[in-house]
């Protein structure tokens, strides 16, 4: 028998048996009834979720079934290539298991960039959160369970889509063969939910993928919600509009946030590609710069939702913020608001050959 054939010369009855044993595993595998045994002993753990996959769901079904059909090819052939073993998905959720923390690393970094590479219409961005967490699990039929998985889990709870976590546990066996174009940013030490022992946190920075992201979504170390509006604010004069966005948000759901922060953020949203989001935001700014009387900014909140809601063809509604605009803004001639108004005036009356 050849040492990666099948059996030679199938006329004795060894030769026949080792013939019909080689037949019977060669048709085991080409359909897929072999199973490769999953990794067990010292296991680096690789968990994925989908950011906002259920409001993508809730707004545009038919392009999540695609798009998550392609979330399910690109993450499969990743953790394939690299002897991972996929043992558990539920929903957009994916749970594989390594035997080596590098490979694990490689997986994770081909999901990100491949994933970032897709066009994903109209349901993006389309992003992935991934952490990476090492240790001793039980196995049982296929599948694993323990503290282990636990703290991998909660790691995943705390990042943001499009960005890599590895644990304190991970980080040296990496830093150990990190590729060179990689490097890991120090995110300190943060508590994770129901878990007593903190966690020393690590990002993965790869060169083509984005490494601005807000504050880990944990309870310590705090970052000062006053912190995050700088941040945010500085992102959005700089025109960075998914971590403006990110970072304002944070910030809200640590203090209530302003009109003019509310401003921001919608603009943050609507140039990230959240317009639905950018929408509500703007509205719930309109009412505050309505209720503090300030007629002016509040004029430009409606101006704004007019341009938003006309954009989706929403004819009645729009002219219904612009009419809300105009007796806002009233006779302040010479305002940014007034000026606005005129220019919006022009354009409906030209683009209606001279309606109103």
């Amino acid at each position: 028998m050849n040492r990666l054939g099948s059996p030679q010369k199938p006329g004795s009855r060894r030769n026949l048996l080792r013939h019909a044993l080689w037949s019977t595993l060669q048709l085991r595998l080409h359909e897929g009834l072999i199973i490769t045994p999953i990794p067990s002993g010292t296991v680096t753990f690789l968990f994925t979720d989908v950011e906002a996959s259920t409001r993508k769901w809730e707004q545009h079904q038919a392009a999540m079934k695609g798009a998550m059909a392609r979330h399910d090819a690109i993450l499969r052939t990743a953790i394939d290539s690299e002897d991972g073993s996929v043992f558990t998905t539920a929903g957009d959720a994916f749970c594989a298991a390594f035997s080596s923390a590098q490979n694990a690393l490689a997986a994770a970094m081909s999901i990100q960039t491949t994933l970032n590479a897709e066009d994903w219409g109209a349901v993006a961005p389309f992003l992935v959160r991934v952490a990476l967490h090492t240790g001793n699990a039980d196995e049982r039929d296929g599948d694993y369970f323990g503290p282990t998985l636990n703290r991998c889990a909660r790691l995943l709870a705390i990042g943001h889509g499009g960005q890599t976590l590895v644990s304190a546990t991970t980080a040296p066996l990496l830093l150990a063969d990190l590729p060179s174009d990689l490097h890991l940013d120090d995110l300190g030490a943060h508590k994770l939910k129901d878990l007593d022992r903190p966690e020393h946190v690590f990002q993965v920075v790869h060169p083509e993928l984005n490494s601005e992201f807000p504050a880990l979504r944990s309870r310590s170390p705090v970052r000062d919600a006053a912190d995050l509006l700088a941040e945010g604010n500085k992102a959005h004069a700089e025109q960075q509009w998914d971590l403006a966005y990110l970072s304002l948000t944070a910030a809200g759901e640590a203090v209530e946030l302003a009109a003019e922060d509310l401003r921001r953020q919608g603009d943050a949203a609507f140039w990230s590609g959240r317009g639905d989001q950018a929408l509500a935001i703007k509205e719930k700014a309109y009412g505050k710069f309505t209720n503090a009387g300030k007629k002016q900014p509040a004029a430009l909140m409606a101006l704004d939702l007019g341009v938003l809601y006309q954009y989706r063809l929403a004819v009645a509604v729009s002219n219904a913020w612009v009419a809300r605009a105009e007796a806002l803004v009233g006779d302040a001639v010479g305002t940014e608001a007034y000026g606005y108004l005129l220019r919006w005036k022009s354009v409906d009356a030209f683009e209606h050959g001279g309606g109103s």
